[in-house]
């Protein structure tokens, strides 16, 4: 079937689409490694310092298995610390007794909003719209192979919606690693994810990319 310019703009935009609903919404926007430390952590006890317990229960799991998928014995905290806010004496008793030679810690420091201008788009008519005979008959049988369908093209140019600004919510957040023999600190990271209201989804992406960071800077994999 040979392709129409419509067709193939539509193509495109699909897969623009795809991509960016793919992209991980966290950045870690700058990380560091002592370089002295030359060991490579195999129980690490994940602590996040957040007051929500829903929060700290789903961010410390996620955390928990990306690092346990790369072989580390990771115990979330709130398993061993229920309380919504430990102390350095009852951290320090658990670290020892799960036997954990890491400490992983992580909060929220700082948030921003940024506005950010959302560019128009363009809007192709499906080709079922251009008579209700079609569209019509459309509703009780499939398009035929090669029929254009709900493909752009036909003989009406698109239509565009206008562009908009909008104001997206940044938390920064920093996680640091610190070597359980010595309480030093091994590793640390910063990043900034952007709230799109969905908590999983966000968490999800965050564990990733302090998995990467860690992963680069060869304290893991």
């Amino acid at each position: 079937m040979k392709r129409t310019p419509y067709s193939a703009a539509f193509l495109l935009s699909v897969v623009l689409l795809c991509l960016a609903a793919s992209c991980a919404s966290t950045k870690v926007t700058s990380d560091w490694k002592d370089p002295s430390y030359q060991k490579r952590p195999g129980k690490v006890l994940v602590l996040a310092l957040v007051d929500d317990m829903t929060q700290r229960r789903l961010l410390e799991d996620e955390l928990a298995g990306q690092l346990g998928a790369e072989g580390i014995d990771a115990v979330p905290g709130y398993i061993v610390l229920p309380g919504a806010r430990p102390d350095r004496e009852a951290i320090q008793a658990q670290v020892r007794a799960a036997g954990a030679d890491a400490l992983f810690m992580t909060r929220i420091v700082d948030r921003k909003t940024v506005q950010e201008y959302v560019p128009g788009t363009p809007y192709y008519p499906p080709t079922a719209y251009y008579d209700w005979y079609n569209y019509y008959g459309g509703l009780y049988r499939p398009y035929p192979p090669g029929h254009l369908g709900y493909a752009p093209g036909g003989p009406y140019p698109p239509s565009y919606s206008p562009g908009y600004t909008v104001e997206n919510v940044y938390y920064i957040a920093e996680a640091n690693l610190y070597d359980a023999s010595t309480a030093k600190l091994i590793w640390s990271a910063r990043t900034e994810s952007r709230l799109r209201g969905n908590d999983e989804r966000e968490i999800r992406s965050y564990a990733g990319q302090i998995v990467k960071s860690l992963k680069k800077q060869g304290l893991i994999g």
